[in-house]
């Protein structure tokens, strides 16, 4: 059976594949709601432009966020259309220069009569299942200020303007309406507190008003569900709103922004796992600075015991002194002895303007190898390294094992393959468990070729 759309199951399975960071889900939503989020964009906002901007950043924030959404805090719908209405009051302030002046040009919004239409095209809904059959049951006034109020990302105040009304009768007209709704949907909060979160999500509060919406938020462990049952019931103003196509440029333009995002965090990941490696400076190296400051600033040379603390504090001393041990225990094994002697060796430096050493990879005669950190290495929680290799200069990659960072690793014949000439091997930075695609997914941290020590 085909899946509804409109369904709160759809939206939920969708957002949960998107979690998992599935770009066909994402796209799924897209197709289901963006023409939607459009119309509401553009007749919140009125310029085409702002509102295509308003839309992608909607769908970066779910595709960034949609880990952060379950089931249990309310309504899909809800939560999607929040961000989304969330987005246009934040790039409308953000641009009120721009766009104040043209919003407050704009004639209150004039209810359409839905009722009657919706039954026309849903003959299988109830009218009392419909909230526009309630909705038209209020005065044209008391509709046309929640649809303005709605609509308009800007204050109350601005909307009864725009209406011809005073401030204190549109809040009355918003009062009236969201307890007719409420009494009519058994779902729905008829307490007041209820109540001013209808109005909150509504929009458009002065700010003694929102203080008492956030005492509400901080008291009340039931808040979010409510807001979104709010966000998700005003969802059928929509349909009020001239339908729009979208520009097939816009989910293009989405794409290319997540591929952008994906090497920005891919990027920052690596930045994050190689500053491990330093870390922050601790007090007693800054004290070491200071001192060796001082004594620069007055002419002084560094005393030897300054020198030697330095130098036991410096990782660039360590990997030195790492590297000459590799280099030293490798002579040794590399002595013919038997059919253990070691046959390749690759080092594999990290992809910095000044290349250190971080890994050295042995393969002995008889296939088996080891591969170990040249200097201490400090694991990220919810991180792996895994290793890779390519006999084509990484145009295909076959995944080898992941790596402790803290310890030799031991690689069986079977798992590695014959080595070749110029073979080369890669280390990447991926999610726990390692990359389940055919190639690294994360940022390559180590590379290097494979030497054979006895060419023939």
């Amino acid at each position: 059976m085909k899946a509804d759309k409109n369904s709160s199951q759809y939206l939920e399975k969708l957002l949960a594949a998107i979690a998992k960071k599935q770009k066909s889900a994402l796209q799924r939503l897209f197709d289901s709601e963006a023409e939607s989020m459009m119309a509401l964009a553009r007749k919140s906002l009125i310029q085409e432009q702002s509102a295509q901007q308003v839309l992608l950043k909607t769908f970066l924030t779910i595709w960034e966020h949609a880990d952060t959404y379950e089931p249990e805090i309310g309504s899909a719908r809800g939560w999607l259309y929040s961000i989304l209405r969330y987005q246009i009051r934040e790039y409308y302030q953000a641009h009120y220069q721009s766009h104040a002046l043209d919003l407050a040009k704009e004639p209150a919004f004039k209810p359409l009569g839905m009722a009657e239409l919706q039954q026309q095209l849903n003959p299988h809904i109830k009218p009392e299942e419909s909230v526009h059959f309630f909705f038209e049951q209020l005065t044209e006034e008391q509709q046309g200020s929640l649809l303005t109020v709605y609509l308009s990302p800007d204050t109350q105040a601005v909307a009864a303007t725009r209406m011809g009304i005073s401030l204190a009768r549109i809040k009355e007209d918003i009062s009236i309406g969201l307890y007719h709704l409420a009494r009519s949907f058994p779902h729905l909060p008829q307490h007041t507190e209820g109540l001013i979160l209808g109005e909150y999500v509504l929009g458009g509060m002065s700010e003694s008003d929102l203080n008492r919406v956030y005492e509400i938020l901080n008291n009340n462990v039931d808040s979010t569900r409510i807001i979104l049952l709010w966000e998700e019931l005003f969802t059928e103003f929509i349909a009020q709103l001239q339908p729009c196509s979208l520009n097939p440029s816009l989910w293009r333009s989405l794409n290319d922004k997540l591929k952008a995002l994906h090497h920005q965090q891919k990027e920052h990941e690596r930045k994050q796992y190689d500053s491990t490696y330093e870390g922050e400076a601790d007090p007693v190296s800054k004290e070491l600075a200071e001192k060796a400051a001082a004594l620069a600033k007055e002419g002084k040379k560094m005393p030897l015991s300054l020198r030697l603390h330095f130098l036991w504090r410096s990782i660039k001393f360590w990997q030195g002194l790492s590297l000459a041990a590799i280099l030293l225990a490798s002579a040794v094994l590399l002595w013919p002895s038997s059919g253990n002697s070691i046959r390749w060796v690759a080092v594999l430096t990290d992809r910095s303007a000044t290349p250190t050493v971080g890994w050295v990879l042995k393969i002995n005669s008889n296939g088996k190898a080891s591969i170990t950190p040249s200097y201490q290495q400090i694991g990220q929680s919810g991180f792996d390294l895994q290793l890779w290799t390519s006999t084509d200069n990484g145009q295909t990659m076959r995944a080898i094992t992941l790596l402790n960072a803290a310890a030799a690793n031991r690689i069986e014949a079977a798992r590695l393959g014959a080595p070749q000439a110029n073979q080369r091997f890669y280390i990447s930075l991926e999610p726990k468990g390692g990359s389940s695609a055919n190639k690294p997914s994360g940022s390559i941290l180590f590379q290097g070729s494979a030497v054979d020590l006895d060419p023939k």
